[in-house]
C-alpha cells in the first residue's frame, strides 16, 4: 500500500479501521465544498474531498482482500489439521499407539488444539497411565470447555484414578475407551472364581461329601 494514502487521511500504517474510518469522517466534513463560499476554496474542496476519498477506499480494499486471504488460509490450515485427527484416530483404533503417538508429536505446537490434548490423553490412557491422561483430557477441556466428550473422558479418568470400575464399554477407540474406564465388575470376579471353582480345586478343597 502506498504510503501517501495514509497521510492523507493523516495516519500511519499501524492504525486501526475505526481510527481510519474516524479521520475519513471528520476530513470529509472539514472540506466539504459547501463549508466554502469562494470558488477557489469550493474546487480546492472538491480536490481534497477526491482525495480523502480514494485514499479511504484504496486503504479499506486492501485490508478487506487480505481478511479474506487470512480467512482462507485459516480454514485451510483448520482442514488440514482435521484430516490429521481423522488420521491418528484411525491408528488409534487400530491400537497402533506409538505411531499414532508419533504422529501426534509432528504436530507443531502452535497447531496443537484442544483436539490434540485430547487424542494424546486417549493413548496415554490406553497404555494405562491415568495421571498423565488425566492432565491431558483437562487440558482440552480448558481449551474447549463446551465438549462434553472431553469432559466425561476426564471425569471417567479421575474416577478410575480413585479406583472406580465398571464394565468396559466399546468406544471410538477400543473397548477401553475414555468414555467407560478399563477394569472389571465384580460381578466378574465372581464369576470368574465360580467357574474356577467348577473347573478345579485350586480354590476351595472339595469336600468329598459335598454334592457340589
Amino acid at each position: 500500500m502506498n504510503e501517501k494514502y495514509y497521510k492523507i487521511l493523516g495516519l500511519d500504517e499501524n492504525a486501526t479501521d475505526e481510527e481510519i474510518k474516524k479521520a475519513y469522517i471528520t476530513l470529509k466534513r472539514k472540506y466539504d465544498p459547501n463549508n466554502y463560499e469562494k470558488e477557489d476554496l469550493k474546487e480546492h474542496a472538491k480536490e481534497k474531498t477526491k482525495e480523502i476519498v480514494e485514499a479511504f477506499d484504496a486503504i479499506m480494499n486492501e485490508r478487506r482482500a487480505k481478511n479474506i486471504e487470512n480467512e482462507k488460509e485459516n480454514k485451510e490450515t483448520t482442514s488440514e489439521g482435521e484430516e490429521n485427527f481423522k488420521a491418528i484416530e484411525k491408528l488409534i483404533e487400530a491400537n497402533l499407539l506409538q505411531r499414532a503417538e508419533q504422529e501426534l508429536m509432528n504436530i507443531p505446537q502452535e497447531k496443537r488444539t484442544a483436539r490434540w490434548y485430547y487424542l494424546k490423553g486417549v493413548i496415554l490412557y490406553k497404555k494405562g497411565w491415568l495421571l498423565e491422561a488425566s492432565n491431558f483430557f483437562a487440558t482440552a477441556s480448558n481449551l474447549d470447555p463446551s465438549n462434553e466428550e472431553y469432559k466425561e473422558a476426564l471425569e471417567k479418568a479421575n474416577w478410575q484414578r480413585r479406583g472406580g470400575f465398571n464394565e468396559p464399554q466399546s468406544g471410538p477407540y477400543g473397548p477401553y475407551s475414555p468414555t467407560g474406564p478399563m477394569g472389571c465388575s465384580f460381578c466378574d470376579v465372581c464369576g470368574t472364581i465360580m467357574c474356577m471353582d467348577m473347573c478345579c480345586d485350586c480354590i476351595v478343597p472339595r469336600n468329598p461329601y459335598r454334592c457340589f
